[in-house]
């Protein structure tokens, strides 16, 4: 006779419940995969960010945003390490409210909308950054529905009780896109250079992250 998986208390909000421990091991294998791919991502993305800086920042007289430009690339290279620790974070965070909520709890990161009374400029910044963040992660969403359809459907099967549809599973676009907004919004930059980093997030990350959703259906289909 085989021996009997360890059941182990999953840690829900809603009700709780079981993993065993092999359960556990396919989460884990999942989420070790995740962090691997998109750490050389992001690494990606901000070897780009900063080769972009400094070729504006080399106009000099011809950009007038030119200093905005060196000041940026000269934050990215004093703070590189700790942008992507703080991502890394975020996406776990993320991911972590997403998995407990087992898709029946609200596990948007979006931040609550503004007061009425009209926008200051800082609230106008915030809300250019937040449609580019938003657009990003529809067109994701619209470009990768059957690979999301997928992945929502194994969870529930993985998880007891658990009920994700495609927005709510745990590695929908949005809780990338929100780790990688975060932390760009905590930095110094100018809303300019916000946008460039997150158009190339776009297209460094979400272009190509369906790579990433087949790899973790694959690994969820071969555990049946």
């Amino acid at each position: 006779m085989g021996t009997v998986d360890k059941a182990t208390t999953f840690g829900l909000r809603n009700g709780g419940a079981t993993l065993r421990r092999h359960q556990q091991k396919i989460l884990q294998a999942c989420k070790q995969n995740a962090d691997k791919y998109l750490e050389v991502l992001i690494k990606q993305v901000l070897d780009k960010l900063d080769e972009t800086l400094i070729s504006r920042g080399n106009k000099g007289g011809d950009d007038p945003d030119s200093d905005s430009y060196v000041e940026a690339e000269r934050e990215l290279c004093a703070k590189r390490q700790e942008i992507l620790i703080a991502f890394n974070e975020g996406f776990t965070r993320n991911y972590t409210a997403r998995l407990n909520s087992a898709g029946t709890a609200a596990t948007s990161s979006k931040k609550e909308g503004g007061q009425a009374g009209g926008l200051t400029l800082v609230d106008e910044h915030e809300l250019e950054e937040s449609l580019a963040v938003d657009g990003l992660v529809a067109r994701a969403r619209d470009r990768l529905r059957n690979e999301l359809y997928a992945l929502a459907r194994r969870f529930n099967v993985l998880i007891d009780g658990a009920n994700y549809d495609d927005e709510s599973q745990p590695y929908d676009p949005e809780v990338i896109g929100y780790a990688f907004r975060d932390v760009i919004q905590k930095l110094e930059f100018k809303v300019e250079v916000k946008l460039i980093a997150y158009k190339l997030f776009e297209r460094g990350v979400m272009q190509t992250v369906g790579q990433f959703y087949h790899q973790v259906n694959s690994i969820l289909s071969g555990a049946g």
